[in-house]
Parts: C-alpha cells; sequence; structure tokens
C-alpha cells in the first residue's frame, strides 16, 4: 500500500490531528452486528464523508468514481513518469480520482485516520422492539425506524495538515446542511459541532475550488443537483409526536414489563420526534 513520502507529496506533517466535538440533534446510525447499531461504527462515518465529499467534488466539476466498483487504483509507475506540475492532475494520471485521492483505493492509503474518542452516545430507546412502525392515519405503509444513537462523542482525524483543512471544512458544511452517519431520509445524523473556535480556524484555511470541467450526471449525486433548504414550524401542541398513530401505542395484550419499557421508550425518543426543546432552540427560528 503506497502512500510515498511526506516530502513528495507536498506535506510536512502527516500525524497532524483535529479533534471534532460533536452533540446529535437527531439519532446516529453507523450499523452494525446483526442490523443493529450496537456502537459508533468509524467505517459507516467514513463511507457518509466520503458520500458527501463525492458530491462536492463533482459539484465542483472534479472526478469521483464508484467506490463499489473499484475502478481506481494507484500506480507508482505512471505517477512518476507523469509530467504534471499539479499535484491533483499527476494523481489522476496515477490512476486516481479527486474522491480516492484523499479517501484511498487499491494500492494508494487514505489520507487520515479517523478514530471515535469520548463516545458518551447511547440507543435513543432500548429494543424491543427493534424498529418503530410510524403509519399515518388511513394508510397501509408508513415508516420503520431503528434505535439510533443519541449523545455526544469526539472524532479524532489525524493526517496530513491540508487534508485536516478540508475534513474541518467539510465538518461545518455538513453540520449546517448535511449529516454524518447512514439513513439521511429518515432524518438522521443531524449534529453539532461544539468546538466551533477550533474547527472554524482550521476550516477557514480551506478554499472550495473548481477542480475540472465534468458535467453533471443524473447517475451520481452531485452537488450542482442539489436543493437545500431550512423549514421550521412550532406546533401548537409540544407532545403532537405522542398522538402519532402507531408510534408508541402498544397492544393492551401485552405483558406489564413491556408495558414498562413502552414508559421508558417515550421519555428517551421524544428529544428525536418532539425536535428541539425549548430551552435548546434549533437556532435557525427567530426567538421570540
Amino acid at each position: 500500500m503506497s502512500d510515498l513520502s511526506s516530502l513528495e507529496t507536498g506535506q510536512t506533517n502527516a500525524n497532524a490531528v483535529l479533534e471534532v466535538q460533536i452533540s446529535m440533534r437527531t439519532p446516529l446510525w453507523t450499523g452494525g452486528i446483526d442490523g443493529t447499531c450496537d456502537r459508533v461504527h468509524e467505517t459507516g462515518l467514513i463511507g457518509s464523508l466520503r458520500w458527501w465529499y463525492e458530491a462536492i467534488v463533482r459539484g465542483l466539476g472534479g472526478s469521483a468514481c464508484d467506490p463499489s466498483q473499484h475502478s481506481c487504483g494507484f500506480s507508482e509507475e505512471r505517477y512518476r513518469r507523469s509530467k504534471a506540475i499539479d499535484q491533483r492532475e499527476r494523481l489522476r494520471e496515477a490512476g486516481l480520482c479527486d474522491a480516492c485521492q484523499i479517501f484511498g483505493a487499491t494500492g494508494w492509503r487514505r489520507r487520515f485516520r479517523l478514530e471515535v474518542v469520548e463516545d458518551q452516545t447511547k440507543l435513543v430507546w432500548t429494543p424491543p422492539p427493534d424498529l418503530l412502525n410510524v403509519r399515518p392515519p388511513g394508510r397501509s405503509r408508513g415508516w420503520f425506524l431503528p434505535p439510533g444513537r443519541m449523545g455526544r462523542l469526539t472524532l479524532r482525524f489525524i493526517g496530513e495538515e491540508k487534508t485536516l483543512q478540508m475534513l474541518a471544512a467539510l465538518m461545518r458544511f455538513l453540520e449546517e446542511w448535511g449529516m454524518i452517519g447512514a439513513k439521511p431520509q429518515l432524518g438522521y445524523g443531524v449534529f453539532r459541532i461544539e468546538n466551533q473556535g477550533e474547527v472554524g480556524e482550521l476550516a477557514r484555511q480551506w478554499v472550495w475550488e473548481e477542480m475540472g470541467q465534468g458535467k453533471p450526471s443524473p447517475q451520481w449525486p452531485d452537488l450542482r443537483r442539489f436543493i437545500f433548504f431550512r423549514y421550521c414550524f412550532h406546533p401548537s401542541n409540544s407532545n403532537w409526536w405522542l398522538k402519532v398513530a402507531k408510534m408508541v401505542q402498544r397492544p393492551e395484550e401485552k405483558e406489564k414489563k413491556r408495558r414498562k419499557r413502552k414508559r421508558k421508550r417515550i421519555s428517551t425518543i421524544s428529544t428525536f420526534l418532539g425536535g428541539y426543546s425549548s430551552h435548546d432552540p434549533c437556532g435557525a427560528c427567530p426567538q421570540k
């Protein structure tokens, strides 16, 4: 697995450290054993970071392959033969798309390591049931919500200084407009960065620049085809989520022990379904 020397890649410190302290606003899901989120898995986080980075790269006209096809592979021979002055173009000629240059490919090591430290998250509700079935009245279909993880954790990125600048900028972007982990279609993965000063200072050193003349494709996520908007609502009844059919009601014939679990589940899921509490506003809404 080649990573070349720090001198050859133009970096002076491949062991710089960035710690991002985050608190989850909606459940974090990274997968795990037997389809449960038994802990926060670094691979699940890296996968989501790559997905968003690919969308940004394509939006800037750069190249990002389909990682499941393993089409990228680093050739040290082609790299050394390249006459390109720009490092990005030189790596392209060596067989790496813009995304794989950061996140790795066959023969090329990922430009950073990710460690989950100080993990204080826990399941937002405790199975059983493993899934909550949200089904609006009068409909035969709905949504199944698995128990993700809520709480605080720290992500430690270790790598080249330039790469950490990009990751800091990426995390700031995701805090404002995206999410981390899987199941974004269910609203999972929304987070807030707690150490804004440190992360923001590093992020400001990174500038997203045009990376090429690539055209948007309907086949792949491309930031040029995304639409972002903020929508805030203030329900007149703060306990509206308790009335969602199939959400917290369970058959009367269930044994007493499961009723006790239901009461616990109602209290733990309220943060997710009820949104931000009165003492913790979302920040985007005008304050009364």
